[in-house]
């Protein structure tokens, strides 16, 4: 298998053909993300900043003619506010409450919501700069009630594969099935085979995962989920933790 996935690709494709689908929804304020407000605008909000890879200033704006800023990359918020004709400084994740918190008064006065893009131009964030969703996700649990929501084992694995350097996944059978980088792979591969005698989990057992962070620079982490005693391990930068935690946590 050839190393490295085209999953920005895969996105960048889903992302154009819904453009390409919801032309009815266009209009001068933007496209159409949500009819309503509350949940399911801010789901929307989030799905378009999830989305968003290169470089671009995001306007939201509610049937009341109130907007809101973002100018995102790499699926980070970098900046926010109702104007950002100014230049700020980045956003820090220090600063992910102040960003949940207006995006929930944003989301509860919306009666409908369109979002305009338009192209930016940024440094590569670095180090702690910008607020990802996994930053904000614990400020807005309650809101989106992602306590008692669960996923699919497959779901995840989804929702992952955009940071998936590697996966195998180990059937009740023993069976094996790897995807991404085959060097990566092969090493998960070793993994599997040397701890597969003392990690079997009984059937019925709830979702249990271990992380090993290496300790040398420039390596990968990598995540063990067992569910009745079937395995998935995930290899993925260790800038990616937070991603891949917020996928996993949820899974039931």
């Amino acid at each position: 298998m050839p190393d490295g996935p085209p999953e920005d690709e895969k996105r960048l494709r889903a992302v154009l053909e819904s453009l390409a689908s919801d032309a009815d929804s266009l209009s001068t304020r933007g496209r159409e993300i949500s009819s309503t407000g509350g949940t399911v605008a801010m789901e929307a909000v989030l799905r378009e900043i999830e989305q968003t890879v290169l470089p671009r200033r995001l306007t939201f704006a509610s049937g009341s003619d109130v907007q809101l800023v973002f100018d995102v990359t790499e699926r980070r918020i970098l900046a926010f506010g109702s104007d950002l004709s100014n230049t700020q400084e980045n956003l820090s994740r220090e600063q992910a409450e102040l960003v949940a918190d207006h995006l929930r008064s944003f989301c509860n006065a919306a009666e409908i919501v369109h979002v305009r893009c338009d192209v930016t131009v940024y440094a590569e964030p670095g180090g702690e700069t910008g607020v990802s969703l996994p930053d904000l996700l614990p400020y807005l649990a309650a809101d989106l009630d992602l306590p008692g929501q669960t996923v699919p084992v497959n779901v995840a694995i989804a929702e992952s594969r955009p940071f998936t350097l590697a996966l195998l996944d180990t059937g009740v059978d023993g069976a094996a099935t790897v995807e991404g980088q085959d060097s990566i792979g092969a090493r998960l591969r070793q993994l599997e085979e040397s701890f597969q005698a003392n990690l079997d989990a009984k059937p019925g057992d709830k979702p249990r995962c271990r992380i090993w962070v290496d300790q040398i620079p420039g390596t990968f982490a990598v995540l063990l989920v067992q569910i009745s005693r079937r395995r998935i391990w995930l290899a993925f930068e260790v800038d990616h933790l937070d991603a891949c935690i917020a996928c996993w946590s949820r899974v039931g």
